[in-house]
Formats: C-alpha cells, sequence, structure tokens
C-alpha cells in the first residue's frame, strides 16, 4: 500500500480518535440500557478487536463513567 502523505496520516488519526469517542459513547448508550455488557459482544457490534474494547471500557473506567465488576 505505501506510504501515506504527512496530511492523510493526520487526517487518519484525527478520524480515528473521532472514531474511538463515538464508540466509547455508544458503550455508555448501551450500559444504561442494558446495565452489564459483554466484551466479546462489543467487540463484534463494533468491528473491533477485544484489546480495542478493553482499553474503551479501561479509559471510560478511569475517567469515573463506568464500573468494572
Amino acid at each position: 500500500m505505501g506510504i501515506l502523505p504527512a496530511e492523510r496520516i493526520r487526517f487518519a488519526n484525527k478520524r480515528g480518535v473521532a472514531m474511538k469517542s463515538s464508540r466509547q459513547k455508544e458503550i455508555i448508550q448501551i450500559l444504561q440500557q442494558d446495565k452489564l455488557v459483554n466484551t466479546l459482544r462489543l467487540s463484534q457490534q463494533f468491528g473491533v478487536s477485544l484489546e480495542t474494547i478493553r482499553r474503551d471500557l479501561n479509559q471510560l473506567e478511569q475517567i469515573g463513567m463506568i464500573r468494572k465488576v
């Protein structure tokens, strides 16, 4: 695929941040409805790895938005 120009890399990074933020907001909405979530289900729903979901959940817990049990 080759190396992307710097402008494209910056854009991709900004988009990644926006996507993560949007995903985390959706995770919070799911938790508000279901009260409990499964990492495998979230991973499949968002089309991302289990590790990505775990990072999202860890970040949300660190800022006090969720509590892991």
